[in-house]
Protein backbone atom coordinates (compact mmCIF):
# COMPACT_ATOMS: atom_id res chain seq x y z
CA UNK A 1 0.00 0.00 0.00
CA UNK A 2 1.37 3.24 -0.96
CA UNK A 3 1.25 6.16 1.72
CA UNK A 4 1.42 9.50 1.11
CA UNK A 5 2.33 12.25 3.77
CA UNK A 6 -0.09 15.23 3.44
CA UNK A 7 1.03 17.05 6.33
CA UNK A 8 3.79 17.01 8.89
CA UNK A 9 3.46 14.86 11.95
CA UNK A 10 4.46 15.97 15.32
CA UNK A 11 5.06 12.90 17.58
CA UNK A 12 5.51 12.97 21.91
CA UNK A 13 6.37 10.86 24.43
CA UNK A 14 2.91 9.63 24.88
CA UNK A 15 2.15 8.49 20.93
CA UNK A 16 3.76 5.30 21.32
CA UNK A 17 4.57 4.94 18.12
CA UNK A 18 6.28 1.64 16.45
CA UNK A 19 8.41 1.33 13.56
CA UNK A 20 6.67 -0.24 10.53
CA UNK A 21 8.94 -3.76 10.28
CA UNK A 22 8.76 -4.21 6.51
CA UNK A 23 7.44 -2.22 4.28
CA UNK A 24 7.97 -2.53 0.47
CA UNK A 25 5.48 0.24 -1.67
CA UNK A 26 6.15 4.08 -1.72
CA UNK A 27 6.43 6.51 1.08
CA UNK A 28 6.04 9.68 -1.09
CA UNK A 29 6.68 12.66 2.01
CA UNK A 30 5.54 15.25 -0.31
CA UNK A 31 8.52 17.32 1.41
CA UNK A 32 6.61 17.46 4.75
CA UNK A 33 8.65 16.51 8.23
CA UNK A 34 7.91 14.21 10.92
CA UNK A 35 9.07 15.16 13.84
CA UNK A 36 9.78 13.94 17.70
CA UNK A 37 9.89 10.14 17.19
CA UNK A 38 11.75 7.42 19.81
CA UNK A 39 12.02 4.67 17.66
CA UNK A 40 13.61 4.35 13.67
CA UNK A 41 11.08 5.09 11.50
CA UNK A 42 11.20 1.61 9.53
CA UNK A 43 12.72 -1.74 10.30
CA UNK A 44 13.13 -2.98 6.58
CA UNK A 45 13.02 -0.97 3.93
CA UNK A 46 12.19 -3.39 1.49
CA UNK A 47 13.75 -4.16 -2.46
CA UNK A 48 10.68 -2.82 -4.31
CA UNK A 49 10.45 0.31 -1.58
CA UNK A 50 10.90 4.11 -2.76
CA UNK A 51 10.84 6.57 0.85
CA UNK A 52 11.08 9.70 -0.94
CA UNK A 53 10.99 14.00 -0.25
CA UNK A 54 10.60 13.45 3.63
CA UNK A 55 12.42 14.80 6.83
CA UNK A 56 13.00 13.36 10.13
CA UNK A 57 13.17 16.17 12.90
CA UNK A 58 13.91 16.10 16.81
CA UNK A 59 14.62 12.13 16.95
CA UNK A 60 15.81 10.76 20.43
CA UNK A 61 16.11 6.56 18.98
CA UNK A 62 18.03 4.26 20.88
CA UNK A 63 19.43 1.92 18.51
CA UNK A 64 19.78 -1.67 20.06
CA UNK A 65 19.60 -4.37 17.26
CA UNK A 66 22.30 -5.67 14.51
CA UNK A 67 21.98 -3.30 12.30
CA UNK A 68 20.19 0.12 12.91
CA UNK A 69 20.19 3.75 11.72
CA UNK A 70 17.72 7.04 12.57
CA UNK A 71 15.34 6.01 8.90
CA UNK A 72 15.93 2.42 8.88
CA UNK A 73 17.86 -0.71 10.14
CA UNK A 74 17.86 -1.88 6.89
CA UNK A 75 17.16 -0.54 3.13
CA UNK A 76 16.72 -3.21 0.14
CA UNK A 77 14.96 -0.15 -1.82
CA UNK A 78 15.22 3.15 -3.09
CA UNK A 79 15.83 6.30 -0.33
CA UNK A 80 15.86 9.79 -2.52
CA UNK A 81 15.56 13.50 -1.41
CA UNK A 82 15.21 12.09 2.58
CA UNK A 83 16.93 14.00 5.33
CA UNK A 84 17.39 13.21 9.13
CA UNK A 85 18.28 16.93 11.22
CA UNK A 86 18.21 17.58 14.89
CA UNK A 87 18.21 13.92 15.58
CA UNK A 88 20.63 12.21 18.86
CA UNK A 89 20.65 8.58 18.24
CA UNK A 90 22.25 6.38 21.05
CA UNK A 91 23.84 3.55 20.80
CA UNK A 92 23.38 0.28 23.30
CA UNK A 93 24.12 -2.94 22.16
CA UNK A 94 25.61 -5.96 23.91
CA UNK A 95 27.14 -7.65 21.75
CA UNK A 96 28.11 -5.22 18.89
CA UNK A 97 31.46 -6.17 17.08
CA UNK A 98 29.73 -7.46 13.93
CA UNK A 99 27.09 -4.68 14.21
CA UNK A 100 26.50 -1.65 11.58
CA UNK A 101 25.26 1.35 12.83
CA UNK A 102 24.25 4.63 10.62
CA UNK A 103 22.79 7.91 10.92
CA UNK A 104 20.16 7.18 8.31
CA UNK A 105 20.51 3.37 7.50
CA UNK A 106 22.48 0.99 9.50
CA UNK A 107 22.79 -1.66 6.08
CA UNK A 108 22.39 0.04 2.90
CA UNK A 109 21.44 -3.08 -0.17
CA UNK A 110 19.52 -0.69 -1.96
CA UNK A 111 19.85 2.95 -3.43
CA UNK A 112 20.81 5.98 -1.57
CA UNK A 113 20.16 9.04 -3.30
CA UNK A 114 19.99 13.39 -2.41
CA UNK A 115 19.89 12.58 1.28
CA UNK A 116 21.58 13.33 4.37
CA UNK A 117 21.83 12.85 8.33
CA UNK A 118 22.70 16.25 10.78
CA UNK A 119 22.65 15.53 14.12
CA UNK A 120 24.70 13.49 17.02
CA UNK A 121 25.77 9.58 17.39
CA UNK A 122 26.40 8.45 20.63
CA UNK A 123 26.76 4.84 22.65
CA UNK A 124 29.17 1.88 22.17
CA UNK A 125 32.40 2.08 20.83
CA UNK A 126 32.54 -1.75 19.74
CA UNK A 127 30.11 -1.06 17.02
CA UNK A 128 30.81 -0.28 13.16
CA UNK A 129 29.37 3.13 13.21
CA UNK A 130 29.02 6.02 10.89
CA UNK A 131 27.77 9.42 10.38
CA UNK A 132 25.55 8.14 7.25
CA UNK A 133 25.46 4.42 6.81
CA UNK A 134 27.14 1.76 8.68
CA UNK A 135 27.61 -0.27 6.06
CA UNK A 136 27.34 -0.29 2.43
CA UNK A 137 26.38 -3.21 0.18
CA UNK A 138 25.10 -1.29 -3.05
CA UNK A 139 25.37 2.50 -4.05
CA UNK A 140 24.98 6.26 -2.51
CA UNK A 141 24.93 9.16 -4.15
CA UNK A 142 25.20 12.57 -3.65
CA UNK A 143 24.26 12.66 0.17
CA UNK A 144 25.70 13.74 3.02
CA UNK A 145 26.64 13.43 6.81
CA UNK A 146 27.36 16.25 9.52
CA UNK A 147 27.55 14.22 12.51
CA UNK A 148 28.77 14.48 15.61
CA UNK A 149 30.19 11.72 16.35
CA UNK A 150 31.08 10.75 19.78
CA UNK A 151 31.73 6.84 19.49
CA UNK A 152 35.08 5.43 17.74
CA UNK A 153 33.00 5.91 14.41
CA UNK A 154 34.08 6.74 10.46
CA UNK A 155 32.34 9.90 8.97
CA UNK A 156 29.95 8.97 5.87
CA UNK A 157 29.76 4.90 5.80
CA UNK A 158 32.38 2.96 7.90
CA UNK A 159 32.02 -0.04 5.02
CA UNK A 160 31.46 -0.31 1.53
CA UNK A 161 31.47 -3.25 -0.99
CA UNK A 162 28.73 -2.34 -3.12
CA UNK A 163 28.90 -0.26 -6.57
CA UNK A 164 30.47 2.98 -4.76
CA UNK A 165 29.95 6.04 -3.58
CA UNK A 166 29.99 9.06 -5.62
CA UNK A 167 29.74 12.47 -4.79
CA UNK A 168 29.17 12.62 -1.28
CA UNK A 169 30.83 13.91 1.69
CA UNK A 170 30.82 13.72 5.22
CA UNK A 171 31.54 16.79 7.90
CA UNK A 172 32.61 15.68 11.91
CA UNK A 173 31.61 17.89 14.59
CA UNK A 174 34.14 19.78 16.39
CA UNK A 175 34.20 17.42 19.37
CA UNK A 176 33.84 14.37 16.96
CA UNK A 177 35.88 11.17 17.20
CA UNK A 178 35.56 9.93 13.78
CA UNK A 179 37.85 9.67 10.64
CA UNK A 180 38.12 9.40 6.86
CA UNK A 181 36.52 6.02 5.84
CA UNK A 182 34.73 6.43 2.45
CA UNK A 183 33.65 9.75 0.93
CA UNK A 184 35.14 13.34 0.97
CA UNK A 185 35.13 15.61 3.84
CA UNK A 186 34.19 18.96 1.62
CA UNK A 187 30.83 19.21 -0.59
CA UNK A 188 28.24 21.22 -0.86
CA UNK A 189 24.75 20.97 1.70
CA UNK A 190 21.86 19.76 -0.33
CA UNK A 191 18.92 22.13 -0.73
CA UNK A 192 16.05 19.51 0.73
Amino acid sequence: KNLFLCDDLNFNDDDNFTSISSYNSIFEGNQKTISGLDTNLFEIIGSNAEIRNLVLKNLTVELTSENAGGLASTNLGLIEQVGIRGADLIISCNDCEESFFGGLVGLNEGSIKNSYFEGEIEGSSLAQTAGLVGRNLDSIESSYSSANLNVRALSLVSESDGDGITDSYWNCGEESSCSGGEGSNTGTALNL
